[in-house]
Formats: structure tokens, sequence, C-alpha cells
């Protein structure tokens, strides 16, 4: 009898430590996504300022690719979300947890859900590419504005 209590001890300690522990990257994709969503305004009121045009948003080929990453990084920050809570609910089913079924996860991210991480993974790389390219193109332009007067 005792040992079957240290087991369920052991199994819902493991439990909550994983409740705790993708909670926080939970938060963490919550911050890349607000990141990415400020870089994206930024980005444009930069362009807009350096390029002196206020009313129209002007298309740089090189300024879209950082566009593309943080939108890249915005929705697979909300598709970790999802994912992640998926995960966790699914360990909570499996432990006998689970007071109410819900809805299966959708089928085009199943995998994703049984391995959360891999998104997480991605919206951090389109995120931080996003930034240190467009840090590289701000400060290229920067310089060709201040040679060019």
């Amino acid at each position: 009898m005792k040992a079957e209590e240290t087991i369920g001890q052991k199994s819902a300690n493991k439990l909550k430590g994983e409740h705790k522990t993708v909670s926080l990257f939970i938060d963490n994709a919550k911050t890349y996504i607000q990141l990415s969503t400020g870089a994206l305004v930024l980005s444009v009121t930069f362009i807009q300022g350096l390029l002196g045009s206020k009313d129209v948003i002007p298309v740089d080929a090189l300024m879209m690719i950082p566009w593309i990453c943080w939108l890249l990084a915005i929705l697979s920050g909300v598709t970790y979300q999802y994912s992640a809570a998926k995960y966790l609910e699914k360990l909570e089913e499996e432990y006998g947890n689970l007071i109410y079924h819900r809805v299966k996860e959708n089928w085009l991210l199943r995998s994703l859900v049984k391995n959360p991480y891999r998104v997480y993974g991605f919206m951090m790389v389109s995120f931080y590419f996003g930034t240190l390219f467009f840090t590289t193109v701000a400060i290229v332009k920067l310089m060709i504005k201040v040679i060019r007067g």
C-alpha cells in the first residue's frame, strides 16, 4: 500500500513539474509574440521616418524579410501556446486527472502536440533572425543616408 502511494505521489510530482515548466514556456512565448508585434510596428515607423514618407508604408524588399520572420514568430508563438496546452491536457488524461474530455487536437497539429518544443524553437529562430536582419539593414540604410548627406 505504501509503495502505491509513493508511485502515485511521484506521478503527481512529475505532472506538477511538467505543468510548471510548460507554463513558463507558454508565458515566454507570449513575450515573443508581443516583441514580434512591437518590432513590426517599430520597423514600419523606422522606415517611414528614414524615408520621410508618413502617408504610405514603403515596401522595401530587404524589409520584407524581417517582417515575414516576425509574422512567423507571432504565428508559431500562438501555435506553440495551443500545442503546449493540448500537450498538458494529454498528460492530464494519461494520469487520469482530466475531469472533462475536451475536443481532440487538430489533426494538422498532432505531431506538434506530441513535441511542442519544435514550434517553440522555430518561433525563437524566426524572431532572432528577423531582429538581426532588421538591425543589419537599418544600420546599412542609416550609414548610406549619413554618407549621402
